[in-house]
């Protein structure tokens, strides 16, 4: 993930604490200003990002002192108006150093005034975007992260580490009766307990108090998904037992991978009542044809593995600005696009979707199986003279609720065999959808045109074709009124790919998605499409289809009432 221009963080080394730098056209705001011993260092590093700009504010996540022993520095050099977490108030204004951890660390820190405080739920403007404050008592009681949903970032302090949570610290809470691995519980009262998946839940109570949060990390293993009566033994001990342990207002929360289409969390994901976020490694995938070349390469053992892994780098380094285009995946900085795609060739699709992608699939379910699809390439068929028919299944771009993608599916019809060379799947508005299938028409013209006709749909079946008379790129434009149920539409597609009379290219990769986790898929733009596609071409060619499908012969004839 790219920061944005905005936002800029100032990496540090022991013992301060990064400062990040929000930006804005004459002032920014600095959050966290390193340990007192670094504060000069600090001043300069400051100085040279603000470019000039006035320092507007100093805000601080939490009163350690890698965290606002520079504040009093700053504050000297820049006279910034200072806000701290309201908790930290009191234990600023009497200096009180155990209590800030001073005393305890024996660190030091230069004593500092504060102007304003804020607490959580709060919502602060800093850098032109708005930034929540989530109270995040562990590491320090008063401590809190600012989340802006706008730019989806998280400044955590020290709430978060880089491989967990920060370090929780008996001194600064006070230890209490009990401080084991298992259990402990403050000075302060609160007690946190960790159970093992076998261990018994039942009567976990902290006096006469029962649990506020409960947390399950990973309760989940290849084990307990692997038959269905394993998986409804954990939903049967996760509701009648955990989810009894707590009270109206306790808080539930389960975080894992989804092994299994019919795990607990996965249900979880559907049931009504719960929240829930599903995070996927590759949020965009390659559109590029040469993956497939790269593949090829990196597989070709028989020149030793070693050697295909140099020869497939030195492929992807020469054309990876290409490759990448269009890619974006969650984590950047510690799992990339092109490493991400070494792991689902060596791991395999399957293993690849389940673990990094929570898309485990089910094969019962999925109306199209992997082993189904069959592939071309451009010179395996000569397509000279056979008529250009393309579909779009338009979409209300970011108008519409559920933020749907369009759908520009074309191909050829020879040998019985359709032949799909564009598959151009992707969220836009209507003028860019009508930009793009217009630049299809001007590389290849289309012999007709389809377009769903449903409310807006029909006047952008219109809008089209105005736009390409207009534009001196005459379309025959063809509406499509479907009469029938979507799902039953995308059915008769079954027969038609799992005998390979349907036909794709390795960087459809969307489209193929869509129809292997169909119906099970997020949307379903480009099933639909190719459908359309498919009953337009029968039209025009007319004439009964023969097909086999589960041991009977059936005839497919043209669905007249389809087309007006």
């Amino acid at each position: 993930m790219k920061l944005p221009d905005s936002i800029q963080v100032i990496e540090r080394g022991w013992l301060s604490a990064n400062n990040v730098v929000l930006h804005e056209r004459d002032e920014a705001v600095v959050v966290d200003s390193g340990y007192g011993a670094h504060a000069a260092q600090t001043v300069a590093l400051i100085e040279r990002a603000l470019s000039g700009k006035r320092l507007a504010r100093l805000v601080n996540t939490h009163c350690h002192s890698d965290h606002m022993g520079g504040n009093a520095a700053i504050q000297r050099k820049f006279g910034c108006r200072t806000s701290i977490p309201g908790g930290e108030a009191p234990l600023i204004e009497r200096w009180d150093e155990h209590a800030l951890f001073l005393a305890i660390a024996d660190q030091r820190a230069e004593r500092f005034h504060y102007e304003d405080t804020f607490c959580d739920g709060d919502a602060l403007q800093m850098g032109g975007l708005e930034w929540r404050v989530i109270a995040a008592p562990g590491h320090d009681t008063h401590a809190v992260m600012f989340y802006s949903p706008e730019a989806r970032v998280l400044i955590s302090g020290d709430a978060l580490w880089e491989n967990g949570f920060g370090v929780v610290f008996p001194q600064l809470f006070g230890r209490g009766r009990i401080w084991r691995a298992d259990t402990i519980i403050t000075r302060s009262g609160v007690k946190i307990k960790g159970v093992g998946g076998d261990q018994p839940f039942r009567g976990m109570r902290h006096g006469s108090k029962r649990p506020d949060l409960v947390i399950g990390d990973d309760i989940e293993n290849d084990e307990a998904v692997e038959s269905a009566d394993q998986r409804k033994k954990l939903e049967r001990k996760v509701f009648k037992k955990v989810m009894k342990l707590g009270q109206k207002d306790t808080v539930y929360i389960f975080e894992g991978t989804i092994l299994h289409y019919d795990s607990l969390l996965s249900n979880l994901l559907k049931k009504p009542g719960w929240k829930g976020r599903k995070f996927k490694a590759v949020l965009r995938f390659s559109k590029s044809s040469l993956w497939e070349q790269w593949e090829n390469i990196f597989v070709d053992i028989s020149i030793g593995k070693e050697a295909a892994e140099v020869a497939a780098d030195q492929f992807f380094e020469a054309h990876a600005a290409e490759m990448l285009e269009g890619t974006e995946v969650l984590w950047p900085e510690v799992e990339d696009y092109y490493y991400l795609m070494k792991m689902r060739i060596s791991d395999g699709p399957s293993y690849f979707d389940s673990e990094k992608q929570n898309e485990p699939i089910n094969p019962e379910d999925c109306l199209f199986q992997e082993g189904w699809f069959t592939y071309w390439d451009d010179g395996e068929v000569n397509l000279a003279g056979i008529p250009h028919y393309g579909v779009v299944d338009p979409s209300m771009g970011k108008r519409s609720k559920k933020h749907d993608p369009s759908a520009i599916i074309a191909g050829r019809f020879k040998d019985n065999i359709l032949w799909i060379d564009i598959a151009d799947i992707d969220k836009r508005h209507p003028d860019k959808i009508i930009d793009d299938i217009l630049l299809y028409h001007e590389k290849d013209k289309f012999q007709a045109f389809g377009v769903e006709s449903i409310q807006f749909q029909e006047y952008f079946a219109n809008t089209l074709e105005k736009e390409a008379h207009k534009r001196n790129r005459t379309l025959n434009v063809i509406e499509i009124m479907p009469h029938t149920d979507k799902r039953l539409r995308i059915e008769t597609l079954q027969p038609w790919i799992k005998n390979g009379w349907i036909r794709f290219k390795k960087n459809h990769r969307t489209l193929v998605e869509q129809l292997k986790y169909y119906p099970m898929a997020d949307h379903d733009d480009g099933p639909d499409a190719l459908e359309q596609l498919k009953s337009m071409i029968e039209k025009n060619i007319g004439g009964p289809i023969e097909y086999q499908t589960t041991g009977v012969k059936r005839e497919f004839t043209r669905m007249e009432s389809y087309m007006r």
